[in-house]
C-alpha cells in the first residue's frame, strides 16, 4: 500500500476580470448582483509544496478596486474583500491503510456581508478504506466578526447607489 513520495511544487496566479462573478460574491450581492455598475477585478495567486509525506498548501485572492457602498459596504465604504488560506497536511500508512492529517486556518477581510467568517480553522483525518474511497472526519470552527460592523455594513446596503 506504500506509496512513492514525491517531491513537487505549483505556483499559480490569476487575473479575474470580474471577480463579482465568483460563487461567494455573486451569492452575497443578491440582488445588487445585476445592478453593478462596472466589471470588478481581481487577482488569485496559490500554491503547495510536497516532501516526504508532508504537503504545505497557500492562497489568497482579493478584489483589485473597491465595490461601490449600494453594491457590498465595509465600515461605510466600498468593499475590497479578500480571502486567505493555509493547509498542511501528513500522510502516512497506519494498519496498512493511508491515513491524512491535517490542518488548516483562513481568513477574509471586508468579506462578512458575504456570510464568510472573519477567521476559520480546523483539522481533519482522512483514512483511505479501499482503493478510491475514504473516510474523512473534519471539525471546523468560525470566529466572526463582531456584530456592530455587521449592523453597519447593513445600514451601509440599504443606501441608495448615488449617495
Amino acid at each position: 500500500m506504500r506509496k512513492k513520495k514525491s517531491n513537487r511544487n505549483t505556483c499559480r496566479d490569476t487575473y479575474l476580470n470580474n471577480i463579482a462573478n465568483t460563487d461567494g460574491i455573486t451569492t452575497g450581492l443578491g440582488v445588487n448582483t445585476t445592478s453593478l455598475s462596472k466589471y470588478t477585478t481581481g487577482f488569485d495567486v496559490h500554491g503547495d509544496l510536497t516532501f516526504s509525506g508532508v504537503t504545505l498548501r497557500g492562497g489568497y485572492i482579493k478584489e483589485l478596486k473597491s465595490f461601490q457602498t449600494g453594491e457590498l459596504a465595509f465600515n461605510g465604504q466600498g468593499a475590497q474583500p479578500a480571502a486567505w488560506n493555509l493547509e498542511a497536511a501528513y500522510t502516512m500508512p497506519i494498519l496498512n491503510h493511508e491515513t491524512t492529517f491535517s490542518g488548516s486556518v483562513q481568513g477574509t477581510e471586508e468579506a462578512f456581508v458575504l456570510g464568510l467568517p472573519e477567521l476559520r480553522y480546523g483539522g481533519a483525518i482522512r483514512v483511505a478504506i479501499v482503493d478510491n474511497f475514504s473516510i474523512t472526519a473534519e471539525y471546523l470552527h468560525d470566529l466572526d466578526c463582531d456584530m456592530a460592523k455587521v449592523v453597519k455594513a447593513i445600514v451601509d446596503l440599504q443606501r441608495p447607489l448615488n449617495s
